[in-house]
């Protein structure tokens, strides 16, 4: 794959929830760019319509602020043949989300290394807002990974924990297509993550136990042609803070080819974290499937908790994240 940052979409306007396809190129004010080898031309961004504005409130942060926050996160190359490992040090660095004074989401901007080593932050769509859902998720991601158009970006953010919603934290996954795979689709890289105000670790409990319920999203699949899918299911987190453990449950995993749209269903998975501070980790297992899960406790007294998970086997490969509370 060529350099990933040839260009990189900036946009401070919001597409509508449950439209899918926020892509294409453009560079609008406040966007970031990165550098190609000499070598490899840029090619000119397409005129891009600004996408509708929506209110979506941003139930972790309070009106008229700009805050920073650090991100958990999993990474994937990925194409319309699935997911493949990246390169070491390619993950988000963190997340900006500006609130305009009614509290609802301005401008969410993501920062992450470019192949210089240099932190580059750019503007980012907003494709989904939450709840997200199955079918439209993997529509999503067909505007990405389907019949390639340069520089396609979708952002799916949700602040849904089931029946509930998070106050403390979201969870989301960020799809980008840069260059095209051999099949005509496009290929480019995919986060899943996780961020919001974390649990001073002074304040996560010692003792006791806790039982959070959610949900999870994310994508995968492989090998072959056309074996790219999104993912939903349920997550359900116990922290058991006098073991300082935490078992972590994904069950009902529900799949959907984006091309095909034929739906699937994959193993549920488990693991048992350590936790330290405020965060854990653990690796993670379902029937022919392996990898690993990392979370934190949001909230001031770990009243949330959100992560990301990795799992591999059979030729197939998936990632995601979840929230739950």
């Amino acid at each position: 794959m060529r350099n990933r940052f040839g260009r990189l979409i900036g946009s401070v306007a919001l597409c509508a929830p449950l439209i899918a396809g926020c892509s294409g190129g453009g560079g609008g004010p406040g966007a970031a760019q990165a550098s190609l080898p000499a070598s490899t031309p840029v090619p000119q961004p397409a005129p891009l319509t600004p996408p509708p504005t929506i209110t979506v409130p941003a139930s972790f942060q309070t009106a008229n602020t700009t805050v920073t926050y650090p991100v958990t996160d999993a990474v994937s190359n990925a194409d319309s043949s699935g997911l493949t490992p990246t390169a070491p040090g390619e993950g988000l660095t963190n997340v900006t989300i500006t609130t305009d004074a009614s509290g609802n989401f301005g401008r969410m901007s993501i920062s992450l290394p470019n192949v210089d080593g240099k932190i580059v932050t750019s503007d980012v769509n907003l494709s989904i807002a939450t709840p997200v859902q199955l079918a439209v998720l993997a529509s999503m991601l067909k505007q990405v990974y389907g019949p390639f158009t340069d520089d396609a970006t979708a952002l799916a953010l949700n602040q849904s924990a089931g029946a509930q919603a998070l106050n403390w934290s979201a969870f989301g996954l960020w799809s980008y297509a840069y260059e095209n795979d051999p099949h005509g689709n496009g290929a480019g890289q995919s986060y899943a993550f996780a961020f919001g105000n974390l649990t001073p670790a002074a304040s996560v409990p010692a003792t006791g136990s806790a039982t959070y319920s959610g949900t999870t999203m994310g994508m995968g699949g492989g090998p072959g042609e056309n074996s790219l899918y999104a993912l939903q299911g349920n997550a359900k987190i116990v922290a058991n803070f006098s073991a300082q453990s935490v078992v972590t449950n994904l069950t009902n995993l529900t799949i959907q080819n984006i091309y095909t749209n034929a739906t699937g269903s994959l193993p549920d998975l488990t693991g048992t974290s350590t936790i330290s501070g405020n965060a854990y980790s653990g690796p993670i297992a379902g029937t022919g499937l392996t990898g690993s899960v990392k979370g934190n406790f949001f909230g001031p007294a770990a009243q949330e908790t959100a992560g990301v998970w990795q799992a591999s086997g059979g030729g197939s490969a998936w990632l995601g994240s979840y929230g739950a509370k």
